[in-house]
């Protein structure tokens, strides 16, 4: 197997070692403070966004180095699995955003502003591995997901 010289950057250890310890430090901060918040209109809610806005950038980078990290390891059934939802990427979120309209909205379970932290960080988990879940089942049948296939035949429409 072929590896790419880019995953052994530099950049991507120091990702790893500073920008994600950062990251993570800076938004659970942030998080912290956007929880003392009373109302929705009040200082310490902007300080928790202004701080998550912030410090996001260096989670993000961090995670990006474990990402290169972990993707220097040899292939997996895991690795597969992501790897063929993450070429349906379109079918996959549309999929979440209908799962969460579903659940959220009031022509589904009406469940907008009822659930605490935990109960939709769950929520959210499970929807995503039933959206790449769904996508990467389909595209180990078919050539591209169903989103794909209809977003090529409109961008082609008339060039064929």
């Amino acid at each position: 197997m072929r590896r790419c010289a880019a995953a052994r950057s530099p950049i991507w250890r120091r990702s790893r070692r500073i920008f994600l310890p950062v990251g993570l430090v800076g938004s659970a901060a942030g998080a912290w403070v956007l929880g003392q918040a009373s109302v929705m209109i009040d200082p310490e809610m902007l300080i928790g966004m202004v701080l998550i806005t912030l410090f996001g950038p260096f989670a993000s980078a961090g995670y990006i180095g474990l990402i290169a990290r972990w993707a220097e390891a040899p292939p997996s059934a895991t690795k597969t699995f992501l790897a063929r939802g993450g070429t349906a990427t379109l079918t996959a979120y549309l999929t979440q955003s209908l799962i969460f309209s579903l659940i959220f909205n009031a022509y589904g379970l009406g469940l907008f502003g009822s659930l605490g932290v935990a109960a939709c960080t769950a929520i959210a988990f499970l929807v995503a591995l039933v959206s790449i879940g769904f996508a990467s089942l389909w595209r180990s049948r078919f050539e591209r997901g169903p989103m794909e296939v209809l977003l090529r035949r409109w961008t082609y429409l008339g060039t064929r």
